[in-house]
């Protein structure tokens, strides 16, 4: 149940990540209504997730301003501002990512929201 969690979040369907860890689609539902389901799905969000997210988020702004003042630089040689390029593309890549993933997150705690529970029809 842990790797389908894991490609639940990765995959772009629901089809998908269950043949990616060697389940069924009707099994992949029968789990998603599981208590079991939702606290190994939760899990994935807790503390240690969001302190990597604060601390990345307190470190790129400052190493995007040193890109950005290398970048700049008149007397920066032009590998030094290649880098520095690379580095502000690669950021912006990754921040496009993380949008995409938290967009995709929230969709798929909506549905699982709205599934019935066990017990209710």
């Amino acid at each position: 149940m842990k790797a389908f969690c894991g490609h639940l979040l990765s995959s772009k369907t629901l089809a998908e990540a269950a043949a990616r860890a060697g389940i069924t689609v009707r099994m992949a539902t029968r789990w998603q209504r599981s208590e079991e389901f939702r606290d190994i799905f939760c899990g994935y969000f807790r503390a240690d997730d969001l302190a990597i997210e604060q601390m990345a988020k307190s470190l790129s702004g400052p190493a995007l301003a040193v890109a950005g003042k290398i970048l700049t630089d008149p007397d920066a040689p032009a590998t030094a501002k290649v880098q520095a390029c690379a580095v502000i593309n690669k950021f912006n890549i990754a921040y496009m990512r993380l949008n995409q993933l938290e967009a995709r997150l929230k969709d798929l705690e909506r549905k699982y929201a709205a599934m019935p529970k066990r017990g209710q029809s």
